[in-house]
């Protein structure tokens, strides 16, 4: 695996030395922000009535939960308009608890192996609309992720599946929820369920967004008699309100859905409007919010989040109606954005994508349930050049289930380490760098190991039954064991104006062709993909492009869980391998701040996930972000994403660079030179 720095290296020395040394100051220096909004310039008179980001993924309109789907720029939406939580991951690679939330918290350890956290929120907590947040709030959020009425929707989720209690109130046995406890306004108790501990991330078992059930479940709220939380009718005479046919209308609702238009939200902007034609999406500054976790607010009061192909965003961008062309990674359209920062047209940041592009494979149904299809899939597809031609040069091959700015991969090549590492532990630290991820096998163009594979598995046959000719037949078969034939005929389910999704398919149909293997493709929008990906729907279709972006918590255990409940949003492939799901809970299992066992223990799933390819890794790359130069201080490679970044960012001059240096003495006592 080639070292991120390298790659990092290469597209600096492309720009020339002085907009290099801009591009880098951007990224970098301390800037100042003013005080007083009153201080700086409206958008309207800086000549930007909104603030337009542009994306190449389409919005799908999920900005409520993921619990039916995870769109990535749906991802970054919710992270606009929804705060709070009382944990936040920090650059140290941590979770911390968010003071800005909360007053205090405590811990209790119970004799059977669970755990408790008693949460105490502020009490100035509030929406956007100046209503208070309360514990109920919190309890309303947990208790949706398991909440029967709302899996009748579609919904699919374990998200507290960690939490007492969660089994029996998903099932309906129980009708309250036991390891949910109600304990005040402004306090409510977690019980953690002992068969989840430890936990690496067990901070985040803390992480919840307040939703207003207000807004969601009119005339409702949450109760706790003593025994757990529950949701019920505020008059308790009246017919029951929390029914899936009412939520139905209040979260799914195309048009006033809290699902697709959650205007009572509590993070640092808030939507004021969605548009299904158009899937822009629009932002103002939420006047309510206290701050990010250190206090930081947001200064630029209107956004708009739109989506944009390949072919003209650079066109929309020169003619203004794009201020920040977010994540963009087609390679012609890297090299354009940096001709613009040669000529003065925009500024620009670099940075590893925390996640990868892959081919999603339908590992329950149909040839993708065999291995030996799905690698003589890899073994016909040269993702090096797909890598190359895709990103040119701007992105990695990877092998297994990770990106390329993920924390563990720079610890595990032994391009960073933790700053307590133990004098002891060193010599593993080396050991896990020497092997790192050069034991994973790297697929490439072989087709006389495809066709063995093939053949080995049994796909022998031709549609008529007979011995398979090469040269004269067109599709391998494989007689099965109830009696009926295979045919290899691949359904690829293509998404409407992917440049990645066309060059895959384009360097896949003629070496599958060779081996026996038709692919057909289907081209379809993306909220038609989406259901496909997820299983929401009947599933039609065989593999299709994917990329992904992981979060914060890599915990793999949901994603490849062989569990029923599991299937769907959470397990996308339909792989089931207890195997694997035992090195994810292995993985999952290690203690909280034990970096040295969760690395090893993280080359352990990739060295098997690489070895079953429930999915076909392709690459990862670095993503850019090219915008308007009156955008400074916007960094989101140290705020891990845009949305976080953009509270940082300001619009406007800069300040002077002979302030700058003001505070940091003499440049002679900084820097020393070697003969």
């Amino acid at each position: 695996m080639k070292r991120i720095a390298i790659l990092l290296a290469i597209i600096l020395v492309m720009l020339p030395l002085s907009n290099m040394l801009t591009a880098l100051a951007e990224n970098t220096l301390p800037w100042d922000f003013p005080e007083d909004a009153a201080d700086r310039p409206t958008q309207e008179e800086l000549g930007y009535p909104e603030f337009v980001i542009g994306a190449t993924t389409t919005l799908s309109g999920t900005f409520f939960t993921n619990m039916w789907g995870n769109n990535t720029c749906d991802i970054d939406v919710r992270s606009l308009i929804h705060g709070y939580s009382p944990v936040v991951w920090t650059m140290q690679s941590r979770f911390e608890l968010d003071y800005q939330v909360l007053e205090a918290v405590q811990v209790r350890d119970l004799i059977d192996g669970n755990k408790q956290y008693l949460v105490s929120i502020k009490p100035d907590l509030t929406y956007n609309n100046g209503m208070p947040i309360t514990a109920r709030d919190y309890l309303f959020s947990m208790m949706l992720f398991a909440d029967p009425e709302i899996h009748k929707l579609g919904a699919i989720s374990t998200n507290s599946g960690f939490l007492a209690g969660y089994e029996e109130y998903l099932s309906g046995e129980s009708e309250v929820f036991s390891g949910l406890r109600l304990m005040g306004d402004y306090s409510y108790l977690i019980e953690i369920n002992g068969e989840f501990l430890p936990f690496f991330f067990e901070l985040a078992m803390l992480d919840a967004l307040p939703y207003p059930i207000q807004v969601i479940a009119p005339g409702c709220d949450v109760f706790d008699d003593g025994e757990g939380a529950y949701i019920a009718n505020i008059d308790r005479d009246a017919p029951p309100l929390w029914t899936a046919e009412n939520l139905r209308q209040s979260i799914l609702d195309p048009d006033t859905g809290y699902l697709s238009h959650p205007y009572i939200t509590c993070g640092p902007y808030m939507l004021t409007d969605f548009d299904w034609d158009t899937r822009e999406a629009r932002f103002d500054l939420n006047p309510y919010y206290k701050g990010y976790y250190d206090g930081q607010k947001p200064t630029i009061d209107h956004l708009v989040f739109t989506h944009m192909i390949p072919e003209d965003m650079i066109a929309r961008y020169l003619n203004g109606e794009i201020h920040l062309l977010n994540k963009v990674v087609y390679g012609d359209n890297i090299m354009e954005g940096m001709g613009l920062i040669g000529t003065g047209e925009a500024l620009m940041s670099a940075y590893p994508r925390m996640g990868a592009g892959f081919l999603s494979f339908s590992c329950e149904q149909g040839p993708m349930q065999f291995e030996a299809v799905r690698k003589a899939v890899a073994y016909s597809l040269d993702r090096q050049l797909f890598t190359d031609e895709f990103t040119q040069s701007f992105g990695l091959p990877v092998h297994g289930y990770y990106g390329m700015g993920q924390w563990m991969v720079n610890m595990v090549t032994g391009e960073m380490l933790p700053d307590d590492v133990l004098p002891e532990d060193m010599d593993a630290w080396d050991l896990l760098k020497l092997r790192s991820l050069s034991d994973l096998t790297e697929y490439g163009p072989n087709p006389d190991t495809a066709k063995r594979l093939l053949v080995q598995d049994g796909w022998v046959l031709n549609e008529k039954g007979e011995p398979f000719a090469e040269g004269t037949d067109d599709v391998r078969c494989k007689l099965l064991e109830d009696g009926t034939l295979m045919p290899l005929r691949l359904r690829y389910a293509q998404m409407q104006d992917s440049v990645a999704a066309q060059l895959a398919l384009d360097m896949l149909t003629e070496p599958l062709k060779a081996l026996g293997i038709t692919i057909e493709a289907t081209v379809m929008l993306i909220e038609d993909l989406f259901p496909q990906y997820y299983r929401q729907v009947e599933r039609e279709y065989d593999l299709m492009y994917i990329a992904t972006n992981f979060i914060s918590i890599f915990d793999p255990y949901f994603v490849f869980n062989t569990g029923d409940a599991y299937q769907g949003t959470q397990n996308t492939t339909g792989y089931r391998d207890i195997e694997l799901e035992e090195l994810a809970f292995d993985l999952r299992s290690t203690p909280n701040g034990a970096m040295l066992e969760y690395c090893q223990k993280w080359v352990a799933f990739q060295t098997k996930f690489n070895a079953v390819l429930p999915m076909l890794p392709l690459y990862s790359n670095v993503y850019f972000d090219f915008h308007v130069t009156d955008l400074y201080n916007y960094d989101p490679q140290a705020e891990m994403n845009w949305p976080v970044a953009i509270l940082y960012a300001v619009l406007g001059e800069p300040p002077a660079e002979e302030d700058m240096f003001d505070d940091w003495g003499d440049m002679d006592d900084m820097f020393i030179f070697d003969e």
